[in-house]
C-alpha cells in the first residue's frame, strides 16, 4: 500500500511538473516579434469589416489573406476585437499557439491601463498579468480545463 502512494505521489509530481510554462521565454519571444504584432494590430484595428465583429468571434473565411498570414507566422491560433471603456478604441486580443501547457494572449490596449504599463506584474488564481509597455499586456491562464 505504501509504494502504490509513494507511486502516485511520483505520477503526480511529473504530470505537474510537464505543464510549467516557461514565461520568460514567451515574453522574450514576444520582444523579438513586437514590431510584427504591432502591424497586425493596426491592421486588424482599421479594417472595417473586422471591426463590424467587434466583441464576437471572426471566422477564418472573414480574414484577408495578408491577415491570415501574419496570424499563422506568429503562430496566432485566434483573436478577438473587443470593445473598451476609451471611446473609439478598440482592444486586439491574439492567442498564440506557443504551449499545450496554459493559454497565452497578447492584448493590444491603447486605452491607457496600469496594467499595460512596462514592469506591471499579477497573479490571482490561474491567471498571470505582465505589463510589456506601449498598450501591450500578456497574460496567461494556467486553468488547462
Amino acid at each position: 500500500m505504501r509504494l502504490f502512494r509513494i507511486l502516485i505521489s511520483i505520477f503526480i509530481l511529473l504530470s505537474f511538473s510537464n505543464c510549467q510554462v516557461n514565461a520568460d521565454e514567451y515574453l522574450e519571444k514576444f520582444t523579438e516579434n513586437k514590431s510584427a504584432f504591432e502591424k497586425l494590430a493596426q491592421k486588424i484595428s482599421s479594417d472595417k469589416k473586422l471591426l463590424a465583429k467587434i466583441d464576437h468571434s471572426v471566422e477564418v473565411n472573414e480574414i484577408d489573406a495578408e491577415i491570415k498570414e501574419q496570424l499563422d507566422g506568429l503562430d496566432i491560433g485566434s483573436f478577438t476585437i473587443l470593445s473598451t471603456e476609451c471611446d473609439g478604441i478598440v482592444k486586439v486580443e491574439f492567442v498564440v499557439n506557443w504551449t499545450k501547457n496554459a493559454t497565452i494572449y497578447f492584448d493590444k490596449d491603447n486605452c491607457e491601463k496600469l496594467m499595460t504599463k512596462k514592469g506591471y506584474h499579477s497573479k490571482v488564481g490561474m491567471i498571470e498579468v505582465w505589463g510589456l509597455g506601449d498598450g501591450w499586456v500578456m497574460w496567461i491562464d494556467y486553468d488547462y480545463i
